[in-house]
């Protein structure tokens, strides 16, 4: 770790020794030059070691001069610097940018009375001052990147700063002349499809415009930073195809330089260069693009991404301490419930009880135990069976040694009712608490699943991309849709587009069309909110690969005010869909409030999350609870729309039948119905469907008319793919042949997003 450390230091004052070294070149003013004596006051500002600093500065300037007056130039803010560094630390003050700015006039005091003369003019005084407002300028762009870090959002001082940084840094690389080729055109070339690729319009004008404005403040020519900034323009218009944009600049460059001119030198030597530096920076993949260094021109959202995932987390910690309280409140339930021996494995233990009560007092238990041969309980095991099995046992039911011997008999009559009855309540009570109690740890636990599953969700990073959010605005303003502010969250892959538009774009085919393309997958609206200055909210979230077509036919048995069966079409989520059908016992309102009542719970329980054995359980236990005299038949399907996938839940529903691209397909069902019994077990299949495939579901008043064979011709004959087609043909020969129930018909079929679209 020390070694990286140290590598990471020395690479760190390289670079500072090539920026003062670039900075010594600079040339604003004519005949007077040299900018290193700013940048070498800014970075000990800016806390860098002024221990290697200073050898790196002196030995650099004098390198590029070393006549007396450099040696003075370089030497005088040295020592300066130096002596204030002491001083500050010998009252512990800290050196503020006034005092740096009083440090840089005093450093470039002593240079000008050496060659007092040439400093008595237009000239030299600027020189003087811009030495003092280019240390200015390097202390605020210094501090941003040095202290705070690159990446971070700039004020407005650190953006100009930022600017006469690389206008000097550009004037000092257009200095280097290589037998006709500057390599500033080179550099030029691979900065440019970095700024229009990473970097905002804004931040790209800034940068570039600096560049230019530094290499023709070298050549006292401006109309060349002009074309410069027009080549950049140029490419930034076709940025969406880095190849496109590429060409554009250098064509445009061609146009610049030989019909307008406006680059003077060794053109073609140079032109060949700035094509390979944008040929180089092209090659770059969007991938690695991304991963290089951009600052923030305005007040970008990281600190709100940053907040909202700290709220995320704190929540999905919060919420994983609720789910692990209901998994210990679950583990308890299942621990805690207390299993009775059915009456006829306790009859033994029943019998050895009314012993106990019966004989314990009498005076002739001895007797008896002598002449039965400790067989007595095995006389009032035959009692007991007789009281389970009838209810009662009268004295006729004792066997004859006991109905002439004993003389405990009334006793042994009313302990034998009493207790063998007793014990069967209580046999019966215990039952049913410990289906509840069972019944109670499945949801509980059911319950911390969801909760769990809510945690793993909510812990998931969320990422806004400011880049996208900024084209978006862009591209929706080419299309006439003003957005006022949006907002792209990106959770396991899929995005979340929030937005604000006026009341008349948001309905426009555009506004849809440019999301999808920009986003890169389909987008539906799933939500609209209308705001107080009449604007609207619009969210719109990505569409899963599939989509469900359905259709539902129905039929009333004559003479009934209402059909007994209910359906039920439920998005689950964003991808996928509960179709249910329910068939009530029997006929009428009531038959009708019953089937929908079990369907209602089953789709809020669905919806809440539980799973298909938790879900169906619960409902059941409720029913068979609440009304022993109704019941329901219960057929359902989830569909998965991602992975097309769907689940064939049946709870005493007959058959289903899939209609296969070459064959029919019968989803068997072996299950009693809703509410008859306690424990009933839902029938779970799962089969995959592909594009075009339907699925047919139907109540036994179909099944009865038509028969399995009949609806299998019916879909063997039929070559359309349209649900409601199929629904009417169904139920029409149902009716031909004599329908008499209640009947209802279901068809759903997969096909994809974008057929559903067209």
């Amino acid at each position: 770790m020390k070694i990286n450390s140290a590598l990471i230091h020395v690479k760190n004052y390289i670079f500072l020794g090539v920026l003062i070294a670039l900075l010594s070149l600079a040339r604003i003013v004519p005949d007077y030059g040299g900018y290193a004596m700013s940048i070498y006051i800014a970075l000990v500002y800016c806390r860098f070691s002024i221990a290697v600093l200073s050898p790196m500065y002196l030995a650099i300037s004098l390198i590029f001069d070393h006549t007396l007056w450099g040696i003075i130039y370089a030497v005088a803010p040295v020592v300066i610097m130096v002596a204030a560094k002491y001083l500050h630390y010998l009252f512990a003050k800290p050196m503020r940018l006034y005092a740096v700015i009083i440090y840089a006039a005093l450093s470039a005091l002593p240079a000008m009375f050496v060659d007092f003369p040439a400093y008595i003019n237009l000239e030299g005084i600027v020189y003087s001052v811009s030495l003092v407002v280019v240390c200015l300028l390097c202390c605020t762009i210094c501090y941003a990147v040095g202290v705070r870090g690159i990446g971070r959002m700039l004020s407005v001082d650190e953006i100009i700063g930022g600017f006469a940084l690389v206008a000097l840094l550009a004037n000092g690389i257009y200095y280097i002349d290589i037998y006709g080729f500057r390599i500033y055109w080179l550099l030029l070339g691979i900065a440019m499809p970095y700024a229009y690729r990473n970097l905002s319009l804004t931040q790209g004008i800034v940068i570039i415009g600096a560049a230019a404005v530094g290499g023709g403040l070298w050549r006292e020519d401006l109309a060349m930073a002009g074309a410069v900034l027009l080549v950049f323009l140029t490419a930034y218009c076709f940025v969406q195809n880095r190849w496109i944009a590429g060409l554009a600049a250098i064509l445009t460059h061609v146009i610049c330089g030989l019909y307008f001119e406006a680059f003077a030198g060794n053109y073609y030597l140079n032109l060949a260069g700035f094509a390979a530096g944008v040929l180089l920076t092209t090659l770059v993949t969007d991938k690695y693009m991304k991963k290089l260094p951009a600052f923030k021109s305005g007040y970008g959202r990281e600190s709100a991404k940053e907040l909202v995932n700290r709220s995320r987390q704190e929540l999905a910690r919060r919420i994983g301490l609720v789910s692990g309280v209901f998994y210990e409140m679950s583990d308890i339930y299942s621990k805690g419930v207390v299993k009775y021996p059915s009456p006829v494995q306790a009859v033994p233990k029943i019998a050895e009880e009314i012993l106990l009560k019966t004989c314990a007092g009498c005076i002739n238990r001895e007797y008896c135990q002598n002449l039965l041969g400790g067989n007595q309980q095995k006389l009032i095991e035959g009692v007991v069976t007789t009281v389970l099995t009838s209810g009662k046992a009268t004295i006729e039911d004792l066997p004859q040694y006991l109905s002439s011997k004993c003389i405990q008999l009334p006793a042994l009559l009313a302990n034998c009712n009493h207790l063998a009855l007793s014990y069967d309540i209580k046999y019966a009570s215990g039952k049913e608490f410990e289906v509840d109690q069972k019944l109670m740890s499945g949801q509980l636990k059911g319950v911390g699943n969801i909760l769990g599953e809510l945690q793993e969700e909510v812990k998931s990073t969320v990422n806004i991309d400011d880049k996208l959010d900024r084209r978006i605005v862009e591209e929706l303003g080419y299309n006439n849709i003003v957005c006022s502010d949006v907002m792209t969250l990106t959770k396991k892959g899929k995005s979340t587009v929030s937005l604000i538009v006026r009341e008349g774009d948001r309905n426009k085919k555009a506004l849809t069309q440019v999301l999808a393309r920009l986003i890169r997958c389909p987008l539906e609206k799933s939500e609209e909110r209308k705001l107080p200055d009449n604007r609207y909210c619009l969210t719109f979230t990505g569409t899963p690969k599939y989509s469900l077509t359905y259709a539902v036919a129905s039929y009333t048995k004559q003479g009934s005010s209402a059909s007994g069966d209910t359906y039920s079409v439920t998005k689950l989520s964003t991808d996928k869909v509960l179709v249910a059908l329910c068939d009530g016992m029997g006929s009428g309102t009531q038959a009708r409030a019953g089937s929908q009542s079990a369907l209602d719970m089953v789709s809020a329980y669905y919806k809440a999350g539980f799973d298909n054995v938790n879900s169906l359980a619960l409902v059941n236990r409720l029913l068979s609870v609440v009304s022993k005299d109704t019941f329901s038949a219960l057929d359902m399907c989830v569909v998965d729309l991602e992975l097309g996938i769907v689940d064939f839940i049946k709870q005493g529903g007959v058959q289903s039948v899939i209609k296969r691209l070459d064959s029919i397909q019968i989803v068997e069902s072996n299950t009693l119905p809703l509410g008859i019994v306690e424990e009933a077990r839902a029938q779970v299949q799962r089969q995959l469907l592909s594009v075009g495939e339907m699925v047919v579901m139907f109540t036994d008043g179909i099944s009865d008319a038509l028969t399995l064979k009949g609806i299998g011709h019916i879909l063997n004959v039929l070559s359309s793919l349209n649900p409601r087609q199929i629904c009417d043909e169904i139920l029409n020969q149902a009716k031909a042949l004599g329908l008499k129930d209640d009947a209802s018909v279901v068809v759903f079929r997969l096909s994809t997003a974008v057929q559903q679209a067209a």
